[in-house]
């Protein structure tokens, strides 16, 4: 897969060496709870164990983790990803940016160009993600994205000993 380019970021594959920087963004309460599967505390090692799996997932077209970095300074501000379902020709969106650089609109550019890659070079006829209900933040991301918002997966996840509603959110290639 070749990167990804924006008018103030590149998505690239990440390498060992953004571990250090992901343990330390995602180290971050508010992290974990935005996010379905980041634990918390994250750990360098946490890092690397998952920039470990991403070749084989993108080699076996499962799915595209990205490093959204800075196009001039070349700093890591998240990830964008896309996992593949091919049996039902769609993909699901996920991305986290650390906080930081939250509101600058790095989500939504990035998340924009993962959408255009799903849809032109993936042809996939569908890209859908979910958000917690408690995280308006991505909700305004994925509104800005023209996803709409297809309804509520009542107490969906358990996290924390509490079930949580999921907000789901799809955009077909027709309306990108």
């Amino acid at each position: 897969m070749k990167q990804l380019e924006t008018n103030r970021l590149i998505l690239r594959m990440f390498t060992e060496n953004d571990g250090e920087d992901v343990a330390a963004m995602c180290n971050n309460v508010k992290i974990y709870q935005h996010t379905l599967h980041i634990p918390y505390p994250y750990t360098k090692q946490d890092a690397l164990t998952w920039i470990g799996f991403h070749e084989e997932n993108r080699e076996n077209e499962r799915m595209y983790d990205l490093a959204v970095t800075d196009k001039l300074s070349g700093e890591l501000f998240g990830s964008v990803g896309l996992s593949i379902h091919k049996t039902f020709n769609h993909g699901e969106l996920g991305y986290w940016i650390g906080e930081a650089h939250w509101g600058k609109g790095f989500a939504t550019e990035a998340a924009e160009a993962m959408i255009q890659f799903a849809f032109d070079e993936k042809r996939l006829h569908k890209v859908y993600t979910r958000c917690f209900d408690s995280n308006p933040a991505s909700g305004k991301v994925l509104a800005k994205l023209g996803m709409k918002r297809e309804g509520v997966l009542r107490e969906h996840v358990r996290k924390d000993g509490k079930y949580l509603d999921l907000l789901h959110y799809g955009l077909l290639a027709s309306e990108g």
